[in-house]
């Protein structure tokens, strides 16, 4: 996310998170992201898992 001049991330976790300023923390975080997405599965993929696990257990 940028603010006007600045590159701010958030980070969640379970009890709360915290807002990230540092900009070499702000883009190790975007590179993170970027990797995951690499790796992730389509929107497709993901339904098709979870329909299969869903009539697994039902």
């Amino acid at each position: 996310m940028s603010l006007e001049r600045k590159d701010v991330a958030y980070t969640g976790a379970f009890h709360g998170g915290r807002l990230v300023q540092d900009a070499a923390e702000v883009r190790q975080i975007t590179i993170d992201f970027e990797l995951i997405g690499t790796k992730a599965s389509s929107e497709g993929e993901s339904r098709a898992l979870i329909e299969k696990v869903i009539k697994e257990f039902a």
